[in-house]
């Protein structure tokens, strides 16, 4: 973003509602940090709320600055990590919550074409847009949830690459690695479960 043309328009804008939408955001970030820590206790991991939020805002500031928003879940892997999280129950926390604001992020988006149906009569190269984004949500929720369920196939697929490290030795103790990517898929398979 070019910093003269967003000071130029923060110079436009109306304080009142750069506040409210700052709270907005904050309260947005308050309530994933809330969903987090309750998902986390779930799965048998104790977390407080300040790490559950520092959580949230390392993954909401990476989710900004990397490409496609990539950066968000891993970095806050890594912070729940770090606060004493198992990272098999971070990450299996959330892909939970991906998959359900996925999963909303449809439903309204159905429900809204459906009270809204003549609406739809107004839009002519949008209907191939609006089809496209149904569609690839479906595909992203259909595939999160195949993550979700397959804990069979991420155990192959990670013992793999841990014996394909160890033949080229950049790993210096496979079993070792073996055993804690046992114990991590062990903990994602209990976040799984509740769903």
């Amino acid at each position: 973003t070019d910093l003269a043309g967003l000071g130029a328009v923060l110079a436009r804008a109306r304080p009142h509602w750069l506040a409210a939408g700052a709270c907005l955001v904050l309260g947005s970030l308050g309530c994933q940090a809330v969903n987090l820590r309750m998902l986390l206790r779930r799965c048998g991991q104790r977390i407080s709320l300040w790490n559950s939020m520092r959580a949230v805002f390392i993954g909401f500031y990476f989710s900004g600055i990397t490409p496609s928003a990539s950066g968000g879940q891993p970095a806050q892997v890594w912070q729940l990590t770090r606060a004493g999280v198992a990272p098999g129950a971070s990450a299996g926390a959330l892909l939970l919550m991906q998959i359900a604001y996925q999963a909303v992020m449809i439903a309204l988006g159905a429900a809204g074409l459906l009270l809204c149906g003549g609406a739809l009569a107004g839009l002519h190269g949008e209907t191939a847009l609006l089809l496209y984004g149904f569609t690839a949500a479906s595909v992203v929720l259909a595939l999160l949830s195949a993550a979700l369920f397959s804990g069979a196939w991420l155990r192959r697929v990670g013992k793999g690459l841990i014996g394909l490290l160890g033949r080229w030795r950049l790993v210096r103790d496979p079993d070792a690695l073996c055993v804690r990517l046992e114990r991590q898929m062990e903990q994602f398979d209990a976040c799984a479960a509740l769903l």
